[in-house]
């Protein structure tokens, strides 16, 4: 019983982070997008390190495993999404890991895919 109830716990407490996050950004269903991101290792910028990103379709299968981004050269790193990636609506959960000198660093958002590529609203529905 006490192991239900541990297990429960923390499940609860590594999920609720994906529940409560906020979208980072919208993009509009099946255009191509360019995801540009600031890569970060230990809260500095990556400036010659590898940046790689892992996106989930909103069902959580995976999209991109370890996909490798284009160094920017600024601490900045890009990714870009055709429209075959674009085309399914809802939320993508995206990681995102720095890898500068032996040191490794991740960062987690989740972005949407909708018809409009803006925040929806009560207004506009």
């Amino acid at each position: 019983m006490k192991c239900k109830l541990l297990i429960s716990i923390l499940f609860i407490v590594l999920f609720i982070g994906l529940i409560s996050a906020d979208t980072a950004f919208y993009i509009k269903k099946g255009e191509v997008y360019d995801i540009k991101i600031s890569c970060e290792n230990n809260g500095a910028r990556c400036r010659t390190g590898t940046c790689n990103i892992t996106i989930n379709y909103p069902n959580l299968t995976s999209m991109v495993n370890d996909g490798g981004m284009t160094n920017l050269n600024n601490g900045y790193f890009n990714y870009t999404l055709n429209e075959n990636q674009t085309i399914v609506n809802g939320e993508y959960f995206t990681r995102v890991e720095c890898n500068e000198s032996g040191l490794n660093d991740t960062s987690n958002f989740i972005y949407e895919v909708n018809p409009t590529g803006i925040r929806p609203s009560d207004q506009k529905t």
